[in-house]
This record gives structure tokens, C-alpha cells and sequence, in this order.
């Protein structure tokens, strides 16, 4: 395929381990990593080499490289903060969660997204998990009593 989805990440940390795995092995034939940043820089050098990527500066860097879309995996503080950032320059995010630590960052967030006509959506890993699946139904089901 010809018309990869060009991918950048933001944040190179633990979490960003099963990103790696799944844009590798299960994305590749519709999506590239071509650009990636984090303040370290030897953890950069790992998703570079995996994926014949650039390494960019931060944000600008990212903003710069074009992607069609951002996976925003900094640390949790900072996610609002990162996503503001790319969204009012025109970029497609995907945040880790939390996507903010207060509602009016979200808030905030969801209107930009809508006035710069980009997607901001949050990664929710565990909603199909088997074993999250099964909770929800016992929860839902009331096998537990009433939960306050």
C-alpha cells in the first residue's frame, strides 16, 4: 500500500513498548511511524531504528514532519498540555489516557479539536480485554449488589 497513515510519537517511555509492537506487526500495511520525539534521547534512537523514522524535536518537530496523526504517550501531567499544542496546529491526536487531569482542560480540548477540525480521541486499552468485559457484565448484572 502507497498511502500509509503517517504516524508521529510523542513520548518514547514504558507504555510506548506495545505501541511499537503493534505498529510493527499488526498496522505496517497501513501505517508508518516516520517521526518520533522524547526528552531522552536513547529511548528516540529504539523507535527510530524500528522504524526508519526521524528524529524531530518535540512538538515543532512533530508539527513540521507532517504526520496525519500524533499518539501523544508523555507523562500523564502533560497530556492536555501536548494535545492543545498539536490540535491548534492542525494535527490528529491519540492521547493515552488520562487525556486531562481536570474537566476544564477536556473541555478546552474538545473545543479546539472542533474549531481546528482535527480529531483528539483517547486510547482506552482495557474496554474490549476479556477480562474487563466480564467485570462490566458482572457489574451490570448485579452479581456484586448494589456498588456505591
Amino acid at each position: 500500500m502507497t498511502n500509509l497513515v503517517r504516524i508521529g510519537l510523542l513520548g518514547c517511555g514504558r507504555v510506548s513498548g506495545r505501541y511499537l509492537e503493534v505498529f510493527r506487526d499488526e498496522l505496517s500495511d497501513v501505517a508508518k511511524v516516520t517521526a518520533v520525539a522524547d526528552l531522552v534521547g536513547a529511548r528516540t534512537d529504539r523507535f527510530a531504528q524500528a522504524f526508519g523514522a526521524d528524529i524531530v524535536d518535540g512538538i515543532d518537530g512533530l508539527v513540521r514532519a507532517k504526520p496525519n496523526l500524533v499518539c501523544i504517550m508523555t507523562e500523564s501531567g502533560n497530556h492536555a498540555a501536548h494535545a492543545l499544542a498539536l490540535v491548534e496546529q492542525g494535527v490528529n491526536v491519540v492521547v493515552e489516557k488520562p487525556v486531562t487531569l481536570v474537566l476544564e482542560d477536556a473541555e478546552k480540548l474538545a473545543a479546539a479539536a472542533k474549531k481546528h477540525g482535527v480529531i483528539c480521541a483517547v486510547v482506552k486499552q482495557n474496554r474490549y480485554n476479556p477480562a474487563m468485559r466480564f467485570l462490566r457484565q458482572a457489574v451490570d448484572g448485579g452479581r456484586f449488589g448494589r456498588i456505591v
